[in-house]
Formats: structure tokens, sequence, C-alpha cells
């Protein structure tokens, strides 16, 4: 399958010259300066040996003196006649480079509102494809519980049934032995080892012969219905660990609809702003304050006088808030008067 070529690869010559490509023929044709030396070159090397003769022979009287200072006027001069020459060849380069990057302008607005579309629309398509994968997630993994759920219920219903079915063992036995085999099973097992307990529970159930607890507790169907109840009460048991325990469900992986391009990938930087610098400067100096004044630093009449002083001369570090910004994220609220600040754009 062929490559689609992009809309100005498949663009035929243009013939028609750009505002920018006359605005910039009309900086070339007027492209010239006088780069010559100063003028007054040898004025000037004359100036620097006159200078040095009498540097090194001194002032040593009023002839002397008044030689110094007309060198010193004429150096004065030329030093005035210098910095005007040049000061007007730099004017003349500002001048060009201003008019250059107006030109420079032109040629991006061309392009940059292009970008910035398409970067708006790649960054709202990227977006809601997040918030679908999001939601198919969510989706799958509620389906997913639910399902869960629904298998939980069914395994607890059939250990219950399982529980129903092991307490049936009782089903078989008269009310005074159905009474007999709960106060059994319920009961401390040092007791369920002791005659005497198990002949006067009995007695107590309803049962009027002597030893008769010891002797239910060699009849099969009374030893059947206790271990009946012990399965039963085991059932409930892991039924309940099973209901305390969280739903197992497998993550989600959703296909992106998002496309790679070679060159293009996301970035994400962060920047730091100081919105309150006041609030900033007062957090900062109340700390500076109670450590200083706690060791005896500073006195409590100085402190209006540093507050002020420090309010003056510091301003805020936008460098130090763009480090601190991309090191802490969101985080950077944290610092008083501070807030961060995200910007996710497409690089290339």
């Amino acid at each position: 399958m062929a490559v689609r070529q992009s809309a100005a690869q498949q663009a035929p010559a243009v013939t028609a010259i750009s505002p920018a490509r006359q605005a910039l023929t009309r900086v070339a044709q007027n492209f010239s300066v006088n780069l010559a030396p100063f003028p007054e070159e040898q004025q000037a090397l004359a100036f620097r040996a006159d200078a040095t003769q009498a540097v090194t022979a001194g002032i040593t009287s009023a002839e002397t003196h008044r030689t110094a200072q007309m060198i010193y006027r004429d150096g004065k001069r030329l030093k005035r006649g210098i910095e005007e020459h040049w000061s007007k060849v730099k004017r003349w380069l500002l001048a060009r480079g201003d008019e250059i990057r107006t030109i420079e302008e032109m040629d991006l607005d061309v392009v940059q509102p292009g970008l910035s579309g398409l970067d708006t629309a790649i960054q709202a398509y990227e977006a809601a494809d997040r918030e679908r994968i999001r939601r198919e997630q969510e989706r799958q993994r509620l389906e997913q519980e639910r399902i869960a759920q629904v298998a939980r219920e069914k395994e607890l219903a059939d250990m219950e049934k399982q529980a129903l079915a092991a307490e049936g063992q009782s089903d078989q036995l008269s009310d005074r032995e159905r009474t007999f085999v709960q106060r059994v099973y319920t009961a401390l097992g040092v007791n369920r080892e002791s005659e005497r307990w198990l002949n006067s529970t009995a007695k107590a159930c309803g049962f009027t012969q002597d030893n008769y607890g010891v002797r239910l507790m060699h009849t099969g169907k009374i030893t059947a219905a206790i271990e009946g109840m012990r399965q039963a009460q085991a059932l409930r048991d892991q039924a309940t660990a099973v209901a305390e325990k969280p739903l197992e469900v497998t993550k989600v992986e959703v296909q992106s609809n998002t496309a790679k391009v070679s060159g293009i990938r996301t970035v994400t930087t962060w920047t730091g702003e100081c919105v309150d610098f006041d609030l900033f400067i007062d957090t900062f100096i109340v700390y500076i304050e109670r450590e200083a004044l706690g060791r005896g630093a500073i006195s409590e009449g100085f402190v209006d006088v540093t507050r002020d002083l420090f309010r003056e001369l510091v301003m805020p570090n936008t460098v130090g808030g763009n480090k601190k910004a991309r090191a802490l994220h969101a985080d950077m609220d944290r610092i008083p008067g501070w807030r961060h600040i995200k910007r996710v754009t497409k690089g290339g």
C-alpha cells in the first residue's frame, strides 16, 4: 500500500511570491552598512602613544599637567566619536534583526495555526480514547465481578445445603435426644469427657435412667448427629471465610485506537507559578523569624525592619520554581503561594 503523502508534499510548485519573501527581498536590498573602521583611527593611535608617554614620564610641572589635560581632552573626544560610530552600526543591525524576526513570525504564522489545531485535535482524540478504555475496562471489571458474585453465591448456597444435610442426621432423633445432642455439641470438651456430666445432662433432657448419658454417647445415631453438627459448623465457618474473601477479577486490557508515528511523542511539562508572593514570603519569613528568635539571633524590634527589607530584595525565582515543579508535580501546590502548571503537547 502506498504511503499517503501530506498536502505539503503533494502541493505543486508555487509561483506566487509570499509576503514573507517580499519582505525579505526588501531587507536584502537595504542590507548594506558601512563597516569601515573608525575614521579617526590614526588620531586614536597617536593618542595612545601620547597618553602612554605622558603616563610614563609623569606629571612633574604645570606645563606637563597642562599637556596631560589636553591629551585627556582629545582622548575623551575620540572615545565619544568611537562610541557614536559603532552605535550607528549596532542600531542598524538591531533594526535588521527586528525586520528578520518579523519575517520569521510571518513564516511561522503559516504553520503555527495548523500545528496548534492539530495538537488540540490529537490531544482531544487521545483523551477521548483513554476515557473510552477506562469506561470499557470498568464495564468489563463490573461484569466480571457480577459473574464472580453469582458463582460465590452458588458456592455459598451449596455449602449451606451441605450443612443442612449434615444437620439432617438429627431428624431421626426424638426431641429429648436432639436436645441432648445440642447440649453435648455446644459444651466444652472437658465436660464431654465427664461421665457424670453426660449423665446429668441426659437427666436434664428428660431421661430418667441411670448412666443414660454414657449409653446415649455409645449410640450410633447420637454420635452421627453430633458429627453432623460439627460438619455443618465447619461448612458454615468455611462459607463465612469465602464470603469475606475479596472477589478475584482478572485485569482487563482494552486495545487502544491510537496510532504511533515515528518522530511524534507526547511531551508533558511541569512549571511552577508564584500566584501569591506575599503569602510565600510571609510563610518563609515566619519560619526564619521563629528559628532566629529561638536562637536569640535577632530581637523582636528587628523583625518588622527585616520583613520589609526582605520583601524588597527578594523576587520569585521562576527557574527555581520550574525546577521544583518538575520534581514535585502536583505537590508543588503544597508550597504556600505557588501552584503547578501541567502542559501536555505533541513533540516531534
